[in-house]
């Protein structure tokens, strides 16, 4: 059963993220605050990444995605906030981020993706909000 707010397809992509400290949030990596993550699915509300670093709960992050893939020229340059963060062994910090700042440009593009790679079909279950 669907529990999620969108759905979500796999992806494979390298992100360059930049933590975004907000007033009273302090976080600090060991290398500055620009890291590469591994997209491992995307929705039109937020994206999975894998990371070798623990990004706490509630960390917002400006993400860099690769827009091709999408049908952009440009990269997609979207603000998140981390909902989760959990270690899986040999993979690293699997981290989910909720998109707070997106263009509606992007989000069309984000649907027609998923549009055309997710395997299931209707009908399916809408969960109440």
């Amino acid at each position: 059963m669907e529990t999620r707010r969108s759905p979500r397809v796999p992806i494979s992509l390298s992100i360059i993220s930049k933590v975004d400290l907000q007033p009273g949030q302090k976080f600090s990596l060991s290398e500055g605050d620009i890291f590469k993550a591994e997209a491992a699915d995307i929705s039109i509300s937020g994206i999975g990444v894998t990371s070798k670093y623990f990004l706490p709960a509630g960390l917002y992050i400006k993400l860099e995605i690769d827009g091709k893939p999408f049908g952009l020229k440009e990269p997609m340059k979207i603000k998140g906030r981390v909902r989760y963060s959990k270690f899986i062994r040999g993979q690293g910090y699997r981290c989910g981020l909720e998109f707070t700042d997106i263009l509606p440009e992007y989000t069309a593009k984000i649907a027609e993706f998923i549009n055309i790679y997710e395997r299931r079909k209707d009908p399916r279950i809408k969960l109440a909000e």
